[in-house]
């Protein structure tokens, strides 16, 4: 992990000018207790609809760019970032290009940063 710095590149919030308000929530949010760490292929405009784990989540675009949208807004992420996802968060994925997207799950209890909100890392 030490090759990742938190920044706050690539984060838009909702009602900013621009921004479209979308809201994720939904009565039957699928829930995943375990955040799944796997690498999974997207063609472009495919999406992972909302849903939410008990363990942290850190979500890397390999290539092509990975938006991750939230109640508090979305995040994008080219294969120089990644996004932290904390544990509990509703969220759900959208491939920007042909995304090869890489997931790593981590305990709730392991919070290396100490982030209790999405942010987009820098990595490299």
């Amino acid at each position: 992990m030490s090759n990742i710095r938190h920044t706050h590149v690539g984060h838009s919030n909702v009602g900013q000018p621009g921004v479209r308000q979308r809201d994720i929530r939904q009565p039957d949010v699928r829930h995943t207790p375990v955040a799944p760490t796997r690498a999974q292929r997207l063609d472009a405009g495919q999406r992972i609809d909302a849903h939410r784990h008990d363990e942290h989540q850190i979500v890397h675009a390999g290539s092509g760019v990975v938006a991750v949208t939230t109640e508090s807004g979305t995040w994008f992420a080219p294969a120089t970032r990644a996004i932290w996802i904390p544990a509990g968060t509703v969220h759900a994925h959208r491939a920007h290009g042909r995304l090869d997207l890489h997931l790593v799950g981590l305990p709730a209890d392991a919070n290396p940063l100490g982030l209790d909100s999405p942010a987009v890392l820098a990595v490299g």
